[in-house]
Formats: structure tokens, C-alpha cells, sequence
């Protein structure tokens, strides 16, 4: 027997007021202040979606499958894969036997959550009250259960305290005349309802409507709900009733779903995110991280929103132990640091990009921003709490906000060094005292921070190098703060003098012929400038977006390449690894990904030699980091070469662009000492931009090589004299396996427009393209007839950070025709 389905006609209804002035649409469209005030107070609520369909294990409403006669026009959904014959008659089997409303209750209070917004009718159209407008509900005749699942959760609330938002959807693809020729008796239908569920279950705290229309201000979706005439129906029963924006209304809160809102102090809201992956219970779902957990609710927090964090029962009534443990481990964290989050609001200091950026999707996991973001901060009164959820930096760099600290603490334990000047206020944490999950420093100023206007704080590594030569033969360098706090000490011998090979048997350079053919791997800022020579001062300009370093390696094994050399560090000064030595590096752009760590481990891995490419110059004075110059060039170069020569092992390859770059204090017989001390077994070139002359610029170098230009055409010299005596010095030649279609850039009569890095179309250029395969082949054959041993192909990976797929083409085509090079 089919559910009858009744409709109530609403006759009138005048509400009377007496001895007050006259209602205006303020008074019932929009909460009073104070009402929301207490709304945001508590911060943290939970949302829980049950019903018949828990059975399943599939999500609610959006399983049902379409019903006989096809779906109404502008209906949607309709198209799970339950039938909803199927799905529509769930409940008459569904007997939840361990169901206990306080025992919801008791795990949200449990988590430190202060309110609980309860689904009682998704767009499936079950009710889980007994409503007298229809039986397809929790009590109904053919219900198994016969429960006012409402009634119990009310009741649970109301002894406990805690605060009620019922959850209703408008839409209902149960109910016939639901966008029919009927929908006016659809909405008397709905406006009864929420009349019933107002009237019959005492105090209501909010209404959180659903109405699959958009959000916000929506005239269309308001006058299909006939929202003003409910409004003022709902607030007429319950004046103190909080609404949020899902009924063609702005009302009194927005409501981010999946996803944690931006940074808005002007309107109220509330992000609503699922624990797990799908709204209602599903066996073995993958839960978010109690880590997750605490960084959304934080971070809405330091963005003036609040956090609704959706449970979903099992079918039996109880919710799983593993939410119920995760919900637990919340509130333990809640219990030591609440106070930085209940009763506060958002700002004053707020991350860079803090109403830009983008938070991963919070639907499978939540990661946060990279970067320059560093958290945020929540204020009450005079107090503001630091929520530092990562380091950037050595410190946060606060702004000066016309107030002066009283005292400071850290609520997570430790200490911190809070310095007030007249620039603002550097926090800092020693690293051993940070936590890992959320650094929470309190600091107390000598008058309310309530009406300063949010302000951008910066992570701050305010750095000088100081270079002290110790003797004659060994240098140390000091990395040090603005405080002269060593942060970092490199012992170096730059005195103790290499010279290259001067043998043709020598067992280094061997080695190095051995690998014959290699890439020029040319990725750095320069792909996000559209430059070939940029000087990119943002290190947020850095931003690829699908970083795939195996990829590359893949393709450079696939195209028979013995070894590689990636650009460390080009023309912009900019770091692919992060180095205490500059603010100019991944650890403070959009993408903090340890470039050169990841590729020396995925080179090892693929048995790939790995060589790195570092250019001397890096702005004016050879150094920049962001926006501020270092002066002691001699020493900024010296200690990024000891750290790539240190920091993932030892490197067999060094290739370094001197051209009239360094420093004239810094020769190229120091670098050339420096590498050659710290691991006598590499192989280190010094860039000689030779073109089609034989002249030596900058010596000593283990390998002489031309950039687009292959040796004279009688051969390559390959011992030279020099100072009196004799090295063999091999020749690499390097060309590019990209050009420019369109406006020249470089051009050379035997090769064209050739660029080395990757750029999409701009003012300055039109998309690069791959060289044909044979027209490189041609040329790197004629080079090893001309004496060269090895050759470097440039390829580029994309601004995404990945290889084009024309781009593999052509490498694994080349790699194949020079399987067997002909010196």
C-alpha cells in the first residue's frame, strides 16, 4: 500500500502585536545581532544525517534511483543506484534496535561541539518526526520501527543543554505534486511541516534549509518556497530561530559545503564537512585524520566561521566506534585549547592570500595551503591567539596594530620570543618546541583588538650572511639572523687546490663519458615568467600545480638517458630546495616541494645520474632573495653550493653558469675547490658559452661544452695547455629540443628560434614546440662526429610541472634513434 500523502490548507494567519511598533521584513528576514553573536560563540556544531537508506551504505537522497514515469523537470537527482521503488520502501524493513538519541548527545559534547543540526527530511522526502501530512515517515503504518526519532533527539538536546538547528529539504522526490502542476500544494505541504516541527518539540535553536537553488539572494528559489511568507510564519512560533541561506534568502549565515570558507568577517558562516566521504554511513569509509579534523575547525575559526562536522549512525542507530574514537580525540584538544576558539572571532592578522587561497576539497581530505600561508589568528577582547599551523619562516612577522603587549604563552607548550619595535612584532618558536599540529601563542595587549581591521602578517627569515675565514686554509660560513643567531655553519676548504684531468684515462671523466646522453631538465620560476632570463621577485609566482617529478625521470628513462642536469637555481635567484640562505625559495612559494630532493632520490632510484645546474646570477650583487638583497654575494653563492653539494648526498655533476656573473671577490678556482673538495669524485663544468671558437673563458673545468653551438668543424681540441701545462678536457654539447614558432627570441642560422624552458602562449610569446626528432638527430649525430662526449638535451617540463605529452614523444623517438650514438 502506497503512503498516503495529505495536504494541510493553511486558512490564514495573523499574528498580532501589542503595544509594539509596526513589523517591518527586517524583523523576521534576519536574526537580531545578538542572536547570531551566541551562533558564533560556539564555533563548533555537529551535523547528522540518518535514515532507511543507511542500510545501503550509500549516500541519502542521491542513491535513489528514478522513479517510474521518469523525474520531474527541475527536480534533479533521481539517478543512484538504488531503484526507487526500492529505496522508497527502505523503512518498511528498517528497525534500528540500538538507537539512543542521548548517546548522540553525549558524543557531540564529547567532541566539544555546542550545537547539533539534525536531518529530519532529506530530498528523498522521509520524515523522521511524526508529521500528520504524511505517512512516509519514521511512525508511519508501514514503518517497522514506529519511532519520533525528532522527539527523542529533542528531548535529548533539551536535557543536556545543548543547542537544536533541524536540517529540512525543500526539495522532496517523493512527494507527487513537488514541482507539478501542483506545487502550490507542495508548498503548503512544506510550510506545514515546518509549523509542525516548530510547534511540537519545544525550543528550536535554528533552521537549516536545503533547497538545491543556489545560495544566498535568489528571487526565483524565494518565491518558489514562498521563503518570506515562511520566515515570517517560522519566526512568529520562535522568535530566537537562527537561518541559513539555502531558501532563496541571504538570512543569517552562508554555508560552505565541503570545504573550509575564506576569510570574512562581514557575514556570518559555517562550513558543514563530512568526517568521512559521502554525507550518510558507508561500511569501511575512509575518515578524515583527527589531524584534519583539528586544522578545518581551526582554520575556520581564524576565518570568523564556524565548523559542522557531520556524523552519519550506522544502521542500527549507534554511530561507529571509530567516529565515536575520532570524535573523542577532537574534544581532548578542544578541552586544552578551546578557549583560543569558543567565543572568539577572526583576525586581526590573517595569512597572505587569506581571501584568495584555495583549500584543498575537505570531501576526501583536507590539506592546507602552501606557500606564505601560515595560519591565522583568533582575537577576544584584549587576547589574541597565533593559530601557527606551519612554518614558512623562522618567525611570523606581525604588523604593528597601535597596541602593546602585556604578556605572551604558548598554549601548546614552550616557549616563545615575542619582540615588539616600531616595524611590528617578530614571533618566533625554537623548531624543537613547535607543534607539529597547531603552535598556539597567546599574547595579551593593554586594549581590545576587537575593532582592528584584519591585517596581513608575513612569515618572516630576516637573514644576513657573514663570511669568516679562520686560516690560510680553511673558511667557515655563518648563516645568522638579524639577531646574530647562527642558523646554520658550513665548514668549507677552499683553499686546498684540484686541478682537472690530465690524462684521457682519467677514472672521473670516464665515468662521465660513459653516460654519453642526458637532459638538461630546464624547470625553475622561469616557466611562470614567460622569460628565458627573468627576475621573478614573488616567490609566489612559483606555482605548478601538478608537480610529477617521477614523471620526469620516467621519461628520461624511457628515452635512454643516462644522466641529468636540473636548474637548482636560474636567473631569478629563485631555490628549488629550501635553504636557510634565502626567502627567495619553494619553502615560501605556492608549491614547498623539495625539488632537488625529490629528484636526486627519483634519479637514484632509476639509476640516473643526477646533476645540478646553478647560475651565479641571481639578480643585482649575484644574489636575491624576495625582495631584499643580500650584499655578501661571495658568501651566499659559497654556502647554496655547499648545500647542493650536502644535502641529499653526493652529487656526480655540477654544471655552474659563470658567464660575468660572480662576484669579482669569487673566482672561479674557489667553486671549483669548493665541489671538488667536498666530493674529489664529481665532475664540475664551468658554463663557457663557447659558440663556434675554441677560446677558454673561465678555467679550471673538467669539461669544456657549447650551448646550441657543436665543436669547429675540424673537431674538437681535446687537450688544451694552459699555464704551462696539460688537461684533457672533453666537450658536451648542449642543444634544445624546444623552439618559439612565432617571434624570435634567439636565432641561429642552423637551428632557429630555440628556448630552453616551457612556455604557454603570452604578449611574449606564442606556445614552444618540440624540435622535429629529425632535425636533433641530424645535429647531435654531426656533433659526436665533431668529436663531442657527451650531449645535454634541454627539455622542459611545463609551468604544471609535467612533461607535455608531445614533448615525451619526441624525447622517447631520439632516445631511440641514438641507441647506438656513432662517436
Amino acid at each position: 500500500m502506497r503512503p498516503q500523502i495529505f495536504t494541510l490548507v493553511i486558512l490564514g494567519f495573523i499574528l498580532t502585536v501589542g503595544g509594539q511598533a509596526k513589523e517591518t521584513s527586517q524583523d523576521y528576514l534576519k536574526a537580531k545581532p545578538e542572536i547570531i553573536e551566541t551562533w558564533k560563540d560556539m564555533r563548533f556544531g555537529m551535523f547528522l544525517c540518518w535514515g532507511p537508506v543507511s542500510v545501503t551504505g550509500q549516500e541519502i537522497g542521491w542513491s535513489r534511483g528514478t522513479p517510474i514515469g521518469g523525474i520531474r523537470k527541475g527536480a534533479r537527482g533521481g539517478k543512484g543506484p538504488t531503484p526507487a521503488v526500492t529505496y522508497d520502501n527502505l523503512y518498511k524493513k528498517w528497525k534500528p534496535d540500538k538507537f539512543n538519541a542521548e548517546h548522540w548527545v553525549k558524543v557531540a559534547k564529547a567532541a566539544g561541539q555546542r550545537y547539533l543540526i539534525f536531518l529530519v527530511k532529506h530530498h528523498d522526502g522521509f520524515c523522521l518526526y511524526d508529521t500528520k501530512l504524511t505517512d512516509y515517515k519514521s511512525t508511519g503504518p508501514e514503518s517497522a520501527w514506529k519511532v519520533d526519532v525528532m522527539k527523542e533527539v529533542a528531548d535529548a538536546c533539551h536535557k543536556h543543554n545543548f543547542k537544536l538547528i533541524v536540517y529540512y529539504s525543500q526539495p522532496d522526490w517523493h512527494h507527487p505534486d513537488y514541482l507539478g502542476e501542483r506545487h502550490d500544494r507542495y508548498v503548503e505541504y512544506l510550510h506545514g511541516q515546518i509549523r509542525e516541527l516548530l510547534t511540537n518539540y519545544g525550543k528550536i535553536d535554528g533552521l537549516w534549509f536545503d533547497n538545491l537553488r543556489g545560495r544566498g539572494n535568489n528571487p526565483e528559489a524565494a518565491k518558489l518556497w514562498e521563503a518570506e511568507k515562511l520566515f515570517k510564519m517560522a519566526r512568529s512560533i520562535q522568535p530566537h530561530l537562527i537561518i541559513n541561506d539555502r531558501c532563496g534568502l541571504d538570512a543569517d549565515f552562508y554555508t560552505p559545503e565541503q570545504h573550509v570558507g575564506h576569510f570574512d568577517v562581514e557575514r556570518p558562516w559555517e562550513s558543514c564537512i563530512t568526517l568521512g566521504t559521502q554525507w550518510s554511513w558507508k561500511p569501511n569509509d575512509t575518515l578524515k585524520s583527527f589531524s584534519e579534523a583539528i586544522k578545518m575547525l581551526v582554520v575556520c575559526a581564524i576565518g570568523d566561521g564556524n565548523l559542522a562536522l557531520n556524523t552519519n549512525p550506522m544502521p542500527n542507530g549507534r554511530i561507529e566506534a571509530r567516529q565515536v574514537e575520532s570524535f573523542e580525540q577532537i574534544g581532548k584538544w578542544m578541552k586544552k585549547q578551546g578557549e583560543s576558539i569558543y567565543g572568539t572571532r577572526g583576525g586581526p592578522f590573517m595569512a597572505p592570500d587569506m581571501n584568495t587561497r584555495k583549500f584543498n576539497s575537505a570531501r576526501d581530505q583536507f590539506n592546507l595551503p602552501s606557500g606564505r600561508w601560515w595560519g591565522g589568528s583568533t582575537q577576544r577582547d584584549n587576547v589574541v591567539y597565533l593559530h601557527i599551523l606551519r612554518w614558512p619562516g623562522d618567525m611570523i612577522v606581525l604588523p604593528d596594530i597601535g597596541c602593546k603587549i602585556m604578556s605572551h604563552t604558548i598554549l601548546t607548550g614552550g616557549s616563545a620570543v615575542i619582540r615588539q619595535g616600531v616595524n611590528g612584532i617578530e614571533v618566533s618558536v625554537p623548531s624543537a618546541q613547535r607543534d607539529p599540529l597547531d603552535t598556539i601563542v597567546r599574547i595579551e595587549f593593554d586594549k581590545s583588538v576587537a575593532e582592528v581591521k584584519p591585517i596581513v602578517a608575513l612569515p618572516g627569515r630576516q637573514i644576513t650572511i657573514k663570511e669568516a675565514r679562520l686560516d690560510n686554509e680553511h673558511s667557515e660560513i655563518r648563516v645568522v639572523d638579524n639577531q646574530d643567531h647562527v642558523k646554520a655553519r658550513y665548514s668549507i676548504d677552499l683553499a686546498t687546490r684540484h686541478h682537472p684531468a690530465t690524462r684521457a684515462d682519467d677514472p672521473v671523466i670516464k665515468r662521465w663519458q660513459s653516460w654519453k646522453y642526458g637532459a638538461f631538465l630546464c624547470f625553475n620560476s622561469n616557466q611562470f615568467s614567460g622569460k628565458e632570463f627573468c627576475r621573478i621577485r614573488d616567490p609566489q609566482a612559483y606555482a605548478p600545480t601538478k608537480l610529477d617529478v617521477p614523471q620526469w625521470i620516467n621519461t628520461l628513462k624511457a628515452a635512454r638517458m643516462r644522466y641529468a642536469v636540473l636548474t637548482a637555481r636560474h636567473t631569478s635567484g629563485f631555490l628549488l630546495w629550501d635553504s636557510p640562505t634565502s626567502e627567495h625559495d619553494i619553502a615560501c612559494s605556492s608549491n614547498t616541494t623539495d625539488v632537488v630532493k625529490e629528484y636526486v632520490t627519483e634519479c637514484r632510484r632509476q639509476d640516473i645520474e643526477p646533476g645540478v645546474y646553478y647560475c651565479l646570477w641571481g639578480g643585482k650583487n649575484c644574489s636575491v632573495t624576495g625582495n631584499r638583497e643580500i650584499p655578501a654575494a661571495r658568501a651566499h653563492i659559497l654556502a647554496q653550493l655547499y648545500e647542493l653539494a650536502t644535502n641529499n648526498g653526493p652529487i656526480p655533476y655540477f654544471w655552474i653558469d659563470m658567464k660575468n656573473w660572480a662576484p669579482q671577490n669569487l673566482s672561479a678556482q674557489e667553486i671549483y675547490n669548493l665541489l671538488k673538495n667536498i666530493n674529489p669524485q664529481s665532475v664540475v663544468i664551468l658554463n663557457q658559452h663557447i659558440q663556434r671558437g675554441s677560446e677558454i673563458k673561465y678555467f679550471p673545468t673538467d669539461v669544456l661544452n657549447g650551448e646550441m653551438m657543436m665543436p669547429p668543424e675540424s673537431g674538437h681540441q681535446t687537450f688544451r695547455e694552459i699555464d704551462g701545462r696539460r688537461y684533457y678536457l672533453p666537450f658536451e654539447y648542449e642543444p634544445c629540443s624546444q623552439h618559439q614558432p612565432g617571434p624570435k627570441w634567439k636565432h641561429n642560422a642552423d637551428y632557429g628560434n630555440y628556448v630552453w624552458f616551457t612556455y604557454g602562449s603570452g604578449k611574449e610569446f606564442s606556445a614552444s614546440e618540440p624540435f622535429p626528432v629529425e632535425i636533433l638527430y641530424q645535429h647531435i649525430s654531426k656533433a659526436y662526429q665533431l668529436g663531442t662526449s657527451n650531449v645535454l638535451v634541454s627539455c622542459a617540463p611545463d609551468h604544471a610541472g609535467r612533461f607535455r605529452e608531445q614533448d615525451v614523444r619526441q624525447l622517447v623517438q631520439l632516445g631511440r634513434m641514438l641507441q647506438s650514438p656513432k662517436p
